[in-house]
């Protein structure tokens, strides 16, 4: 009796043993960056303005790694097996830092997580980080709320130099996911240049 309790034992683990491989086997996650050049624009002079990029804040649906897409209006699903590398607002952030520091028309470019004193923020909530499917064609849909901030400015109402919403539809050459980061980063690079561009002439503009 107790041999075949045994045997009985040795079965049920070997068999939980090969369902745990199996499952683990068949998770072969794929994780997904942004990955694009920054914008080259044409040479203007350098302003004096120091910048800091502060982390995005991101709407609740996409505030995730998970690959957000939309099939139907009112829903929202989520890849299983393919994820960003990191959480949409640090990916922005990250870039659009990057971006405004390649440009070399200003003074200098801080990320997040340098807490160097700054003359102007750039801030900024993303409102739509997804892939919109239809019965043609994927899209990579990207919409950015951008606020540039003058620090130290002792009037409150003269503080938010610049309010805009960029909103940019790139579609995807193919019905996959890298499609969907090759898209959604040719609407980064988009968004970027023009935050860029319209940050530069407000600034300029404001110390004239």
């Amino acid at each position: 009796m107790k041999a075949f309790n045994i045997l009985i034992i040795l079965v049920i683990i070997f068999s939980l043993t090969g369902c745990m491989k199996l499952r683990m086997g068949d998770k072969n996650i794929s994780f997904y960056s942004l990955e694009y050049d920054s914008p080259q624009l044409e040479s203007a002079p350098s302003l004096s303005a120091i910048i800091r990029i502060e982390r995005f804040r991101v709407f609740p649906l996409y505030d995730s790694t998970k690959m957000i897409y939309r099939e139907k209006a009112f829903r929202r699903d989520a890849y299983i097996f393919h994820k960003w590398w990191a959480n949409p607002p640090d990916l922005v952030s990250y870039f659009l830092a990057r971006d405004f520091r390649q440009s070399g028309r200003f003074n200098a470019v801080f990320s997040p997580d340098q807490s160097i004193p700054a003359s102007h923020l750039i801030d900024g909530m993303i409102e739509e980080f997804f892939e919109e499917d239809d019965v043609n064609a994927w899209y990579a849909v990207l919409s950015l709320n951008v606020s540039l901030i003058k620090e130290k400015e002792p009037d409150v109402s003269k503080r938010i130099l610049m309010q805009k919403k960029y909103a940019v539809k790139e579609p995807c050459l193919e019905k996959t996911p890298i499609a969907l980061a090759q898209a959604m980063s040719r609407a980064m690079a988009k968004a970027s240049e023009q935050i860029i561009r319209d940050s530069y002439e407000v600034i300029s503009a404001s110390t004239h």
